[in-house]
């Protein structure tokens, strides 16, 4: 099965997305599309989270 990295817009395994995916990512499996997307969508919460990491 083939994956789409939307950063990227590159096409990679799902072995390739296990390693490629970073602390704040999430990797969303689906019958038909594997993809990469941030755990927070929302821009003001990541970094809130980030912050709150960081400490």
């Amino acid at each position: 099965m083939k994956i789409s990295a939307c950063l990227h817009l590159a096409w990679m395994t799902l072995e390739e997305a296990i390693g490629y995916v970073a602390v704040d990512e999430l990797i969303e499996v689906t019958p038909k599309v594997i993809r990469l997307r941030k755990k927070y969508l929302d821009a003001n919460k990541r970094k809130m989270m980030k912050n709150k990491i960081m400490q």
